[in-house]
């Protein structure tokens, strides 16, 4: 494909670039480890005074005469390393600071290290103990005690334009690490934090290698500007998480509640997710790392459906006997399906410049050979320091290239189909093509003769200066200044030959398609950081400006009917339909703008109380005239109990006790541009004038000029703590408030044109409880156990609908499918809970084998006899409880880890029953318990009735990865090496029958409606991290 090329050569020339870059700093690097002749390491300080290290601590008070001895002055340094009760600890890693000269310890925690600078820093580091930095000074003898981590109160969290340490948060915000990511294969960075944070609900993605997971936060509240969370990469809003290589992640912080997702106003209603990518790596002068990562997946598809076989549906005489048994799974389906993942990160620094440069390529084929994806990405931050580092300059520039293949998997349509039908015609030279019914195709055909390819590419660049502007022991302000681009484009690219199925049945030879969408997004803000600390009070605030411009753009274009196959879509105007006026062509462009003033001030007194106040002031160019402009408040405060001079007996029981609470206004954007203000089409509509036949533009749509963005207030109390050092968690309860909703409603008429038009009129109401537990069940030298667990609950109430001007007694969401069908699987009414579902009450079976549904008189009647006014609310599918529970163990060097989790408390549709799983069903094949568990009934069961509703409850054994961390002794040339095997996807239990209910959606309006197939594999990954 001719863009597949150009991105080839691209990235051949950008890897050369890059290459020859890499030399480059390895020359400057080599050139800082070497130093010059005759020369120690000089520190900034005057003669006889105490000297600056490069990192801000204050060295030993030595003169430049002696430092430089001792830098010239080769010593071998020996010790012993123990933990606090003086057991020795083996493996402990010894490093020369900013270099890769090192040891391990011996059996009895002894060590031996030569050729030490005098003046030099030693590193003492440990799987489960805290890193230790012990300075040379000269002695040729250092014993060190070494102590366990702990969770750290003082970890710094992003909380957006900025950051926080942990005990100055006082709203509900989560942090995970890059050290608590999930391992193994995943598809999107979602999935590194499954099970990680209660209350974030996660739809895996599917087989597909073009999927991506679905996420909420906290219940679904909103109709139509729908219920997914902000997504902010590295301080762009809106940023796309395909954009990024999964291993250039350090960082994924959960912006919870209103108060904390309030600084991003008229976007942040539905929670806000912060992705911290790696930055350039700051390790002193003449630090140089390599760090490579791998991993190769199995992807092991799950059984089909358990259908009929070829002797049983001969059997059974479901069908025409087309004489065959072809094997059409073996047809459509890849010998052997892999996730590929290969990744490079190279990083530097010098004493005034930092970088870091990443390669990645990813490689994934699908269970059928018609779906694949390769992706090709390059990342490179830089920094660099001037104005005796007043000034720091940044830069990070990320680009991806995706090319896949997006054909008709057809895996799913072999379980309904004949098994006697044949994939080829008679005599062999082409595809058999099915006369069922209209329309039909041969999935074979499909997969192996359809063109269907797409092609992306995605670039992420910031730039960013920061100036400092004071800084004293109490006093620091600095103001910084970013620009930043989000760029995709996607392009697709379809031909179907005229020898196709389709083609006979259209009557044309052939058809083909092209599209193509731009989307970009540009940013700039402005931001001053202020900190005043002393030893009681600390005070940050912050203020900014922000700008956001998106824009859009597509086209796309078919023909049909070509004179040739050979050309696909590359001659797409050569087909007859152009020149007779039938082919389709369409293009289009949109942009808004989004303007924000915004400030938060956080206080903290004497490691007791907390507070944070926030400001944002938005204006869209989404909204009306008369609502374009918004505030949103929020404040939170919190409470460290333990702390107290009454809790002072408690210490060593009660490490900390924190009480919080906050509230916040946000906002949710409506779903697209213009729908405030009045558009124009042409509705294919002419007029003669002078003689021409003139195109004439009509207004599209009635304007709102009130239309605004829809309100979220939220509200949160929690409760934080550490007991006995072992056990951290966290309790809270939540309450959501969702005002102002967007509905399309009927308009009064007069005033408006139109009989429809959107405004803002309903509200909901989400309430929960979400509970976190940590804790370290055994933590010994060689052994270690620690347990994680979430729990969360919550329920999502329609409170208002309609108004005095704007009416709605109901909403129907989510069409049953079939044709003619007319059915909604769910209907909301005032006061009424999200996920119920609305039709006919199962009241048996009769003699005859048909389905009876209760009446709205109370008497069993068949479907024929029933009608709408006889439906009722079934039942629920939205789950009640979600629910993870994670193990990890160490061993020595061995890690353990076991990932679980589940739903539950909700009903669920079956879907493979009411599709194939009755002797009446349409389709050409069903389940053998058609004729077994439910041969007593006949008809096709095509109703909505609760016969077709089971508990939906399931417990999923998610992830087991076992790892090994191998250590050299000698870390001149390797550092560490990491080497895992991990599972997902290993097993659920459930009581449900139809497909693995864990596949199922489990977010937004319309949970819990499952198909009748769903393709489902467990992945098996090897893989390992090596850094030189």
């Amino acid at each position: 494909m001719k863009d597949l090329k150009e991105l080839s050569n691209q990235c051949k020339r950008m890897a050369c670039l890059v290459i020859l870059l890499l030399v480059t700093l390895l020359l400057i690097s080599a050139e800082a480890w070497a130093g010059k002749p005759g020369q120690g390491i000089a520190w900034a300080g005057k003669p006889g005074q105490g000297m600056t290290h490069p990192e801000g601590r204050l060295a030993s008070p030595v003169s430049t005469e002696a430092a430089n001895g001792n830098a010239q002055q080769a010593l071998t340094v020996t010790g012993r390393v123990t933990d606090i009760t003086g057991a020795p600890l083996p493996g402990v890693t010894v490093l020369v600071k900013n270099t890769v000269q090192g040891t391990i310890t011996g059996s009895d925690g002894s060590y031996t290290l030569s050729n030490v600078p005098g003046n030099s820093t030693l590193m003492f580091s440990f799987v489960g103990m805290k890193t230790i930095e012990v300075a040379v000074a000269g002695k040729r003898v250092l014993n060190v005690t070494m102590e366990e981590e702990t969770i750290d109160i003082e970890e710094v969290v992003a909380i957006g334009y900025g950051s926080l340490s942990k005990k100055e948060i006082s709203s509900s915000i989560v942090n995970v690490n890059k050290e608590n990511f999930n391992k193994g294969a995943v598809s999107d960075p979602m999935e590194l934090i499954i099970g990680k944070v209660a209350g974030l609900n996660i739809d895996e993605s599917s087989a597909s290698p073009h999927s991506t997971s679905n996420y909420q936060i906290r219940g679904a509240t909103s109709i139509t500007a729908g219920n997914s969370p902000l997504v902010v990469i590295d301080g762009i809003a809106g940023g796309n998480l395909r954009n990024l290589a999964i291993q250039d992640i350090e960082s994924i912080t959960v912006l919870k509640d209103g108060a904390s997702a309030a600084i991003y106003g008229t976007r942040g209603a539905n929670g806000v997710i912060l992705i911290t990518t790696k930055q350039a790596a700051d390790g002193g002068a003449g630090f140089f790392s390599v760090n490579y990562e791998s991993y190769f997946s199995a992807n092991l598809m799950h059984d089909l459906p358990d259908v009929l076989g070829y002797e049983e549906y001969l059997e059974r005489d479901r069908g025409i006997n087309y004489g065959y048994h072809d094997d059409w799974l073996g047809a459509l389906k890849r010998d052997f399906s892999y996730d590929n993942n290969q990744y490079l990160n190279i990083s530097g620094s010098t004493n005034k410049s930092k970088y870091s440069i990443s390669l990645n390529l990813v490689d994934k084929t699908g269970l059928d050979k018609a779906n694949a994806s390769t992706q090709y990405g390059a990342r490179i931050a830089f920094s660099q320091k001037t104005l005796n580092d007043l000034l720091e300059l940044s830069s990070s520039f990320n680009i991806r290239g995706v090319d896949a293949l997006t054909g008709s998997s057809g895996i799913t349509s072999v379980v309904t189909m004949n098994p006697t039908q044949p994939i080829w015609n008679e005599d062999g030279t082409g595809y058999d093509h099915p006369l069922t019914s209209t329309g039909a195709t041969n999935p074979v055909e499909n997969a192996n003769d359809i063109t269907n390819t797409a092609t992306d590419i995605f670039l992420l660049s910031t730039l960013e200066a920061r100036l400092q502007l004071l800084k004293n022991e109490k006093h620091s302000l600095n103001v910084s200044a970013n620009y930043a681009l989000d760029w995709r484009s996607g392009k697709s690219y379809y031909y179907r030959p005229s020898t196709h199925a389709t083609s006979a049945w259209d009557g044309n030879k052939g058809s083909a398609s092209l599209g193509e969408n731009r989307n970009w997004t540009k940013q700039f803000e402005t931001t001053a950081n202020y900190t005043f600390q002393n030893s009681t009070h600390v005070l940050r605030g912050v203020a900014g400006y922000s700008f956001t411009e998106n824009i859009s753009e597509n086209m796309s274009m078919t023909n049909y009917d070509f004179a040739f196959d050979q050309f696909l879509y590359n001659a797409i105007g050569s087909g007859s339909w152009l020149a007779a006026g039938k082919a389709g062509m369409s293009s289009g462009k949109s942009s808004s703008r989004l303007v924000g003033l915004f400030g938060r001030v956080n206080y903290s007194w004497n490691d007791l109380l907390t507070a944070t106040a926030s400001l944002r002031y938005e204006g869209s160019s989404r909204f009306g005239a008369n609502k374009k402009w918004g505030y949103f408040p929020a404040f939170s405060a919190a409470w460290e109990v333990a702390n107290m001079a009454f809790m002072d007996g408690l210490k060593d029981k009660i490490n900390s006790l924190r009480l919080r609470a906050s509230y916040g206004v946000t906002g949710r954007q409506a779903g697209s541009n213009y729908q405030s203000i009045q558009t124009y089409t042409s509705r294919n509509t002419y007029y003669l004038i002078d003689g021409s036949w003139i195109m004439a533009y009509a207004p599209s749509k009635n304007a709102n000029h009130d239309l605004q963005w829809e309100l979220g207030i939220s509200s949160d109390i929690g409760i934080d703590f550490e007991i006995f050092k072992r056990i951290r968690g966290s309790i809270e309860y939540f309450d959501r408030r969702s005002e102002d909703l967007l509905y399309t409603y009927t308009a009064p008429q007069p005033p408006f044109v139109y009989s429809s038009i959107l405004v803002n009129v309903g509200s909901t109401k989400n309430t929960g409880v979400e509970v976190s537990l940590e804790g370290d069940v055994i933590k010994k030298k060689d052994f270690s156990w620690q347990m994680n667990g979430t729990w969360s609950s919550g329920t999502s109430v329609l409170t208002k609908l309609s108004d005095d001007v704007y009416k709605a007694t109901y909403l129907d969401l989510m069409q049953r499918g079939g044709l003619g069908t007319s059915e909604y699987y769910f209907r909301i009414v005032e006061g009424g809970k999200i996920g119920q579902l609305y039709g006919y009450k199962h009241a048996g079976v009769n003699d005859d084998g048909e389905l009876l549904v209760w009446s709205k008189e109370g008497e069993a009647i068949t479907k024929s006899a029933a009608d709408n006014s006889d439906k009722v609310f079934t039942g629920n599918t939205a789950p009640k409880h979600f629910f993870s529970w994670s193990n990890a163990f160490r061993f020595k060097n061995w890690d353990l880890s076991i990932l679980t989790r589940g739903a539950a408390g909700m009903k669920m549709w079956n879907g493979q029953l009411f599709n194939i799983g009755l002797k009446g069903s349409t389709a050409n094949n069903v389940l053998r318990t058609a004729y077994t568990k439910y041969d007593h009934i006949t008809s096709d069961g095509s109703m909505l009735t609760s016969f077709f509703l089971e508990d939906g409850d399931w417990l999923k054994i998610e992830r087991v990865t076992l790892g090994y961390n191998y250590n050299f002794r000698n870390k001149t040339y390797v550092k560490s090496m990491y080497w895992y095997v991990s599972a997902n996807n290993l097993h659920t239990f459930t009581g449900f029958t139809g497909v693995d209910p864990s596949t199922v959606t489990s977010i937004g309006l319309t949970p819990g409606i499952s198909g009748t197939t769903a393709l489902t594999t467990t992945q098996v990954t090897l893989g390992v991290s090596v850094k030189f």
